[in-house]
Order: C-alpha cells, then structure tokens, then sequence
C-alpha cells in the first residue's frame, strides 16, 4: 500500500575550496573526509542515473568451521561502494583495474598470459634446443622481464603439452621436463 512520489532535487557543485593550516595528521584526515563527502555525492548520482540491479539469486554454501583461523576483511572505508563492484565499468570497456591498499594497479596473471609467452620462447627454439625443467622456462623467461612462480606456468605447459604443441617425461629426479 505504498504511493510513489515525485521529488526533485538538485545538487551543484561549482567550486570547492579548502584552506587548511595545522598538523600533518589531521590534514590528512580532513582530506579523506573531503575525498569521502564528494565520493558520497558522485554515488549518489550514480545510484540515480544507474538502473536498478537485477538480483540474481545465488546459493548458499556452508563452509563449515574447516579453517582454522580467520581472514582479514579487506577495508574500504571511505570507497564508493559502485567503484568495488565487479558490474562497474568507468571505462567503458567492461573491465576495471585491480588496485592495491597503495593505489597502484596490481597486474593479474592469467594463464593465457603464460601460454603466449612459453609459446613465444617454443617459437625462438627454447624447447627444441634441449629438455627444460620448470627452473629453466622461469629462468628464460625471467630473462625476458616476466617473472612467474612454478605454479603459474604449470598449468600451460599441462595445456600445451595436452594440445601437441610440447612433450614431458620425468628426469632422474623425477621432476618433469619439456621439450618440443
């Protein structure tokens, strides 16, 4: 039994001025609250301008009590909430940059990011030139500017060693080694 009602309203902000002359710390905590009012209004638009949501049912799963200790909850006091979220696009394009606790993008890894490199050293005769074990693709790659732990490349030398385009067998010391 709820009416809807029409209201209008208008928010102009054509400049904002602050003059601030005191210690660092309260400087900076006067900032952030300034940085989180504007960011409070462009969610607002936003939440305006945005259509409403679908919701979209997703099941519950119960973990149990299997951890033993407890993760931290990432903070994002302060964060408009329309930037965390994954269906954000400021870009336009779809995807959004992670960004670290610094404010500097994180690269992500991908594995499609490993198979084009290890295809790239298969092109330049990495393989053929003898059988490779993990160290030594990391260290090639290393060489190139790419740095990967074992199990980020091992995945796409499973794919690629599955598509033909390399083959294993285990060492002496059991370790498997690649070649093409």
């Amino acid at each position: 039994m709820s009416a809807t009602k029409s209201i209008k309203f208008e928010i102009s902000l054509e400049k904002l001025s602050v003059k601030f002359e005191g210690d660092i710390q309260t400087a900076e905590r006067l900032q952030g609250e300034i940085a989180g009012a504007i960011n409070s209004l462009a969610s607002a638009q936003h939440k305006m301008l945005a259509p409403a949501p679908k919701v979209v049912a997703t099941p519950v799963i119960d973990a149990g009590r299997g951890r033993r200790g407890r993760r931290r909850r990432k903070t994002t006091d302060g964060i408009d909430p329309a930037i965390l979220d994954a269906t954000a696009a400021p870009n336009g394009d779809g995807e959004d940059d992670a960004v670290n606790a610094n404010g500097g993008s994180r690269a992500r890894r991908s594995s499609s990011g490993a198979t084009t490199l290890l295809t790239t050293v298969k092109d330049e005769g990495f393989f053929g030139a003898g059988k490779r074990t993990i160290s030594e693709i990391r260290e090639a790659l290393g060489r190139k500017g790419h740095t990967f732990k074992s199990n980020e490349i091992s995945p796409s030398l499973v794919s690629m060693t599955k598509s033909g385009a390399l083959q294993r067998e285990k060492n002496a010391e059991k370790q498997w080694i690649y070649f093409s």
